[in-house]
């Protein structure tokens, strides 16, 4: 089904052989923020923003320019966007959300279950991570930490802590897209600690988890990547200017010309106002 877009004020388009872009609308939206970080990769702490198409158009999937309080911010491909649908786009990392990843503290235990044989051992992993949050006011923050996953039924993974949610992974408010405040675990095995955190406020979070495996056994760690999930200068607002795609000019025969003042009747290749 074909989409039609009226330009609200008249534009002139020289037949030059080069894209255009005209603007079709701005618009103001009110999207719900929240911030994201992958502290074992990174200590920068990324914001997001969840916005709903509220206007009775849709918007084309293509490159959007994000712009906070009329400063540029980003660049970012939007996907096609239908009228009541909400999507996601990235602000950036924000300064004034701090992380620090602290080094991981490790030890064993060995486990006996009667012979010598019997044996197994269990290391425990413990890991602190430090969020400062510096704005004035309150923020919503995930923390994704991975937790290993076996496929071998002699090697055991258990998180110590936190406490998993009973709610299942990656449940979202259906009316903000925002996150809830928990702790989940993806299909992924991806720990994601979703909190509030005051303004000024500071909290160290703890993921422990052990693995346990049969004495003499080694065990090797093997990391595999998956497709990465767009993750996104804090604002009260957030305004997202849409231009229209940009289309080569059509020749428009001379009968079905809709420019009142043609400037050329006999081509109107550069119809238009002037």
């Amino acid at each position: 089904m074909a989409n039609i877009f009226v330009v609200a004020r008249p534009a002139t388009i020289r037949s030059d052989s080069t894209d255009h872009k005209v603007t079709i609308e701005i618009m103001d939206m009110s999207p719900k923020m929240f911030y994201e970080l992958i502290p074992s990769k990174s200590t920068n702490v990324y914001l997001n923003a969840s916005c709903a198409n509220e206007s009775k158009k849709p918007f084309l999937a293509g490159e959007a320019a994000i712009f906070f309080d009329n400063s540029f911010i980003s660049k970012n491909h939007l996907k096609a966007v239908f009228p009541g649908e909400r999507f996601q786009c990235s602000l950036g990392v924000d300064p004034a959300v701090k992380a620090e990843y602290k080094p991981v503290h490790k030890y064993t235990e060995q486990e006996s279950f009667g012979t010598l044989l019997a044996r197994a051992v269990s290391t425990i992993h413990e890991q602190k991570i430090v969020l400062k949050n510096l704005k004035p006011t309150s923020i919503l923050i995930t923390v994704r930490e991975h937790i290993p996953k076996t496929t071998d039924e002699k090697i055991k993974i258990s998180l110590l802590s936190p406490e998993l949610d009973k709610k299942s992974a990656g449940d979202q408010s259906s009316s903000t897209g925002e996150p809830t405040v928990g702790v989940r675990l993806d299909a992924n095995h991806n720990l994601e600690w979703t909190l509030q955190l005051d303004a000024n406020q500071e909290e160290e979070l703890t993921v422990k988890w052990s693995m346990e495996h049969p004495t003499g056994q080694t065990v090797k760690f093997r990391e595999t990547v998956s497709e990465p999930k767009a993750v996104v200068a804090a604002a009260p607002s957030l305004v997202l200017r849409r231009v229209a795609a940009t289309q080569k000019l059509l020749r428009v025969a001379p009968e079905t010309c809709s420019f009142e003042n043609c400037c050329q009747p006999k081509d109107c290749s550069e119809a238009g106002p002037r």
